[in-house]
């Protein structure tokens, strides 16, 4: 008996069509065993993906709050502020790691033109991120100088207190069971591992002696980090020659791992 024509076209395009699935499958495996035996290609579909995020820097206000400066970012000119009471939001930071902050002020006669005067200019260098201490004398506001900082957690890492000190005297600081001499500008790095509550103790050389200036508990974070930075109280109408230290305290929490 003969199968009618209709029922013989029907079995010949799925078999037609079973052939087709047939070839794309024979087609995808090969270009997959060839994608792999190529040096190069699977590395450079990754890097394409998973670009490298652009290092950045905080900025820290000493003495006066940062509002007026600038720096150029590689495309554009960026107004930059920060204070003393907390870290400024990240700032890209240029190809070349330079970063000049500069002032835009009035033009002087005869000239028409506002005037770009350079304040502090930076090399940041290899690593990052990166903490920029800005430090003005309030006595001399226009002058500031910048002291560069690398933030990273593999120098700075959790379990760990990053301490500076700025102020003018000689000091003498017991974190925990360690205790250093500290000059104007330097820092320590204290490592508090496995502690949940830590004593910060500092004192300023006045003469022969040593004045306890600072005793204070600082309660631990898990998984954070830490950064303090001691400095002269600042004068005052009712005391215009204070001799205590004041303490700036800032936290950061460790970031999650980064997802491949």
């Amino acid at each position: 008996m003969r199968t009618p024509a209709h029922i013989q076209l029907a079995r010949r395009s799925r078999q037609a069509l079973s052939f087709s699935i047939h070839l794309r499958k024979i087609s995808h495996a090969w270009l997959l065993a060839v994608a792999l035996a190529t040096p190069g290609f699977v590395t450079t579909v990754h890097a394409q993906s998973a670009p490298k995020p652009p290092v950045t820097f905080r900025i820290l206000g000493l003495g006066a709050p940062v509002t007026d400066l600038f720096y150029y970012n590689g495309r554009q000119a960026v107004s930059v502020t920060a204070g003393s009471s907390g870290f400024s939001a990240p700032y890209p930071v240029p190809n070349d790691g330079r970063v000049e902050f500069f002032r835009v002020l009035p033009p002087e006669p005869p000239e028409e033109k506002p005037r770009r005067v350079t304040v502090t200019d930076l090399q940041l260098g290899e690593g990052g991120p990166f903490l920029v201490i800005m430090l003005t004398d309030p006595a001399t506001p226009t002058q500031t100088r910048g002291v560069v900082v690398d933030d990273s957690w593999e120098k700075h890492p959790s379990g760990t207190m990053q301490l500076f000190s700025f102020s003018r005297r000689l000091l003498a600081v017991k974190v925990g069971d360690e205790m250093v001499e500290l000059a104007a500008g330097q820092s320590r790095l204290f490592s508090y591992h496995g502690a949940n509550r830590l004593s910060l103790q500092a004192a300023t050389r006045e003469g022969a002696d040593w004045v306890l200036r600072i005793r204070s508990p600082k309660s631990i974070l898990p998984d954070s980090r830490s950064t303090v930075v001691l400095i002269d109280q600042e004068p005052s109408p009712e005391r215009p020659n204070p001799d205590g230290l004041r303490t700036l305290d800032f936290i950061d929490l460790e970031p999650p791992e980064p997802t491949p």
